[in-house]
């Protein structure tokens, strides 16, 4: 294996690791860190014992690309997670996941949110999210995300944010907490085509032309042709 840089927590004090007495009263219990990865630094795991049940741990890579590395029975999974993607996964044993990276300025949002109180909070029962091809096996085993369009809009709020040092930890979990609430309640997983940056910028030029044209907008395939996206792939 290619010798990595390893984590390093370069907000402490407002981002403190294994804290799951909640960020307000009254709010479920949560663990987030804003973590900048370093060049030759050890790698940092999250204390998940204060947890009671089952843990959704959930990594937002904002900048750069990092590996996610996964013990299962006896092996080690890596998963790359690519700026802008996020990774998910559901976590019974309580052992948080190791990231790295080979890039000196990537930067991440990685949280835990106890299952139930997460799952009572979104208005949903159980994995998978509505209508995808995601199952609970696949969930338990982890998954990285391309980002819908509604969701890459969060990750860049978040990018944003970061990158302006915020300290506001209610905010950026809210944020994190917006873009799981997308995810559980979308179908997009099921488009066997991801939405790549040209598709976003099709989208964002047919919300200009909607705008212009609200008396008499065209119809969903007049659009999708006017701003060279296909019909089917537009409606997701």
């Amino acid at each position: 294996m290619d010798k990595m840089d390893r984590l390093e927590d370069t907000n402490k004090e407002n981002f403190p690791t294994g804290d799951t007495s909640g960020i307000s009263e009254g709010f479920f219990p949560v663990s987030a860190e804003y973590i900048s990865l370093k060049e030759n630094k050890k790698e940092k795991k999250a204390s998940l014992l204060n947890f009671n049940g089952p843990v959704f741990e959930m990594v937002i890579s904002v900048k750069g690309g990092v590996d996610i590395h996964l013990k299962q029975k006896k092996e080690t999974r890596r998963l790359n997670v690519s700026a802008g993607m996020f990774f998910l996964c559901l976590n019974h044993s309580h052992s948080s996941c190791s990231i790295t990276t080979k890039d000196r300025e990537a930067k991440i949002l990685h949280l835990f949110y106890s299952c139930d109180a997460l799952y009572s909070f979104i208005g949903v029962k159980d994995l998978p999210p509505v209508n995808s091809k995601i199952s609970t096996k696949t969930m338990e085993l982890g998954i990285v995300q391309q980002p819908s369009p509604p969701m890459s809009t969060i990750v860049a709020d978040l990018y944003f944010l970061i990158e302006n040092k915020t300290d506001d930890k209610m905010y950026l979990t809210l944020k994190a907490l917006e873009l799981l609430w997308l995810f559980f309640s979308s179908d997009f997983s099921k488009t066997e085509k991801n939405i790549n940056s040209n598709d976003l910028i099709a989208i964002r030029k047919s919300v200009v032309i909607l705008k212009d044209n609200m008396e008499s907008p065209p119809c969903l395939n007049e659009l999708a042709k006017e701003v060279g996206m296909s019909a089917s792939k537009f409606k997701v």
